[in-house]
């Protein structure tokens, strides 16, 4: 069976590697190429920062402060994988996102922009129970479900 998604994803990779587009000088805010954090094992420093950037995006709404950044990163890189997918449900559970998210914008909104943040499309019918979670107050889970994912995986991990 054909993964739309990912082969829209391959074809504008290979379109912007023959227009001679470089993946090495990406934005922050890009999505690497999917093969890119799976062929260096990911938890390099480079890659763990890029990981928690997404991370702040996706699940508080804005960028990393110096502090932040540095306190996740370094949790990442001593933990590896596993330090990767607890940062992820602690972001969730963060003060800042109890206090700011989660309450105020709408659980549909916040699975969007997490969607939106680390996969760049829009989330299929199947993310609602990921919204009812959420409403059940369970975003901790979420965050780390999401991060557990396949999908997940393949983008970043494999």
């Amino acid at each position: 069976m054909l993964n739309f998604g990912k082969t829209i994803f391959t074809l504008a990779v290979l379109a912007g590697s023959l227009l001679g587009a470089s993946n090495t000088a990406r934005a922050d805010h890009e999505v690497p190429r999917f093969d890119e954090f799976r062929d260096r094992g990911l938890i390099d420093r480079q890659d763990a920062v890029h990981m928690v950037r997404l991370f702040y995006r996706a699940f508080l709404f804005r960028e990393a402060e110096q502090e932040g950044l540095r306190h996740h990163v370094r949790y990442i890189m001593e933990n590896g994988e596993e330090g990767l997918f607890i940062t992820a449900r602690n972001f969730a559970l963060s003060p800042e996102f109890q206090q700011n998210i989660q309450g105020r914008v709408m659980p549909r909104d916040i699975v969007n922009n997490i969607y939106r943040v680390l996969f760049r499309r829009v989330p299929d019918p199947a993310a609602q129970g990921w919204v009812r979670m959420i409403r059940q107050g369970q975003a901790g889970a979420v965050a780390e479900g999401i991060v557990r994912s396949e999908e997940f995986r393949q983008l970043y991990l494999y």
